[in-house]
């Protein structure tokens, strides 16, 4: 700006990380808290999820679409993403419960069980069943049958343990 000129001449602006603000539905906002995880997708980068922060869920709805605003920190190294793009966001299942999250594609069906495969020693697995708990699509809460830090199989779970049953 200059003094003679209050018009704005140029803005200097940094892609390195982009703020996602996103419309929560009163139903949702229970479960959305600061510090919460988004994923986020959109037709501007398909096959692509960022993760993004929640920084700020508003206690005031919209009265005429009954929604809060939430805003998150989404980091975008790349700059694969600009601003005013448009996508889905959606809670991740929380990663500070302290219970293990795993994605869903580690958990097989066995009978009425759900189970992972857990890492033993490298290249060497356990089938363990699991209790399941909250489960957003992506991730999956594991209420028991699974401490934190243990390493399970995320792809090809399925093709595991069809060997496994093969062997037996």
């Amino acid at each position: 700006m200059r003094s003679d000129n209050p018009q704005t001449l140029f803005t200097i602006s940094s892609l390195d990380t982009l703020w996602l603000t996103a419309s929560a539905y009163q139903r949702d906002l229970a479960t959305a808290k600061k510090g919460d995880r988004l994923a986020f997708t959109t037709e501007a980068a398909p096959g692509r999820q960022y993760i993004a922060r929640v920084q700020y869920v508003s206690s005031v709805l919209d009265p005429e679409t009954r929604t809060a605003t939430i805003r998150a920190v989404l980091p975008n190294p790349d700059h694969a993403l600009r601003t005013q793009v448009f996508g889905e966001a959606s809670l991740l299942a929380p990663d500070s419960a302290r219970v293990p999250v795993v994605p869903v594609e580690a958990l097989v069906t066995h009978g009425s069980q759900t189970v992972v495969y857990v890492e033993a020693t490298p290249g060497r697995f356990l089938r363990r069943a699991v209790e399941v708990g909250a489960d957003d699509g992506r991730s999956a809460a594991i209420t028991s049958g699974l401490r934190i830090g243990e390493r399970v199989v995320s792809g090809g779970s399925l093709l595991l343990d069809a060997e496994a049953a093969g062997s037996r």
